[in-house]
């Protein structure tokens, strides 16, 4: 998948694209899933995009046979109900955990991604942005 893929989506959706801001993530099914609207997707699709903007951060869906970002499945987590990022590092990925108001959503983030090579790069920005060394 290319980024400019993720960005026409975006668009096509009302979304501001930020360059450097999007990552492959695997999801850790929960309470907070649910409740943010993934519901089912959460057990079928593990394999989301995040993309981080002003707004938020948005969560694409991928399809788990084609890989395709399931346009009907996406979910904005609002700035607002974000109450703290935290990036644990360990040995291969990273594990992300993102406090909400309601519970919290857990990913984890692979150092590479087969196909996505923008991932690794993107992914360097996205632990500066959050205090995080590579």
């Amino acid at each position: 998948m290319k980024e400019s893929d993720v960005e026409g989506i975006l668009h096509r959706h009302g979304y501001v694209f930020q360059e450097h801001a999007t990552i492959y993530a695997t999801i850790k099914p929960g309470v907070a899933a649910y409740q943010i609207g993934l519901k089912q997707t959460m057990f079928s699709n593990k394999e989301h995009l995040l993309h981080v903007n002003e707004k938020g951060i948005i969560i694409l869906v991928l399809d788990e046979m084609s890989g395709t970002i399931l346009e009907d499945s996406i979910v904005l987590l609002p700035l607002e109900d974000i109450q703290q990022v935290e990036i644990i590092p360990k040995s291969f990925a990273f594990r992300l955990v993102i406090r909400t108001k309601q519970e919290d959503l857990e990913y984890n983030i692979r150092k590479t991604t087969l196909g996505a090579p923008w991932h690794k790069h993107n992914l360097i920005y996205f632990l500066h942005a959050f205090g995080v060394s590579s």
